[in-house]
């Protein structure tokens, strides 16, 4: 777990957050499993365990940077001392061990003090526009989870907090300030069971 706060460079506004990981369990029973396609989690997520995690720090004048080594994850935060754009934000990247989970669904979780309580959000359409999501209580996770290819925001009248992302991953918002990012699928024996079948087809 990480805690941040966030101070605007006007020092109008700040943003306390959290960071968390968790895993969901797949669901390997039934005519629906999950796979390479599908997010499908048997129970709600649970949280990795963070047993006495090392922790680097590095400061410099151009780049200040924080790694936490967990078990499976390698969490960086990046913070770049520039007057433009790329020092406007906080970078985040993780180095994730994927031989030593099978079947697990790994998840990012952001915590906020951003108080969104429609569970409204907004996801981008392949880059080309922002759509509104909604949080709806009547369907199941999956049910929830819309992709993100770009970006995607959450926000209230004071505050909005924008994801930036440098690949496709998942994206939902559980509770009023709690977003979460699915940025690894980790279901080894039915993705290669799955992704073999169009190689295996006459």
């Amino acid at each position: 777990m990480e805690n941040m706060k966030i101070t605007s460079s006007s020092l109008t506004s700040e943003l306390d957050m959290q960071i968390k990981f968790f895993k969901y369990g797949t669901k390997t029973k039934g005519k629906d499993k999950s796979g390479a396609y599908l997010f499908l989690p048997d129970t709600d997520a649970k949280e990795i365990d963070y047993n006495k995690p090392e922790i680097f720090i590095v400061e410099g004048p151009l780049i200040s940077e924080v790694i936490v080594m967990l078990k499976d994850v390698e969490h960086h935060v990046l913070l770049k001392n520039s007057p433009g754009f790329d020092g406007a934000g906080i970078e985040i990247y993780n180095l994730i061990n994927i031989a030593s989970e099978n079947n697990k669904e790994l998840v990012m979780r952001f915590i906020t003090n951003i108080t969104s309580e429609k569970q409204e959000f907004y996801t981008d359409l392949n880059g080309l526009q922002m759509i509104k999501r909604r949080y709806i209580k009547k369907l199941p996770i999956q049910g929830n989870v819309y992709p993100v290819t770009t970006m995607a925001y959450f926000e209230d009248n004071r505050t909005r907090f924008t994801f930036l992302t440098s690949h496709s991953v998942g994206a939902t918002c559980l509770q009023p300030g709690r977003r979460e990012a699915l940025f690894l699928v980790i279901t080894l024996p039915l993705e290669l069971k799955t992704l073999s079948e169009a190689t295996l087809e006459p």
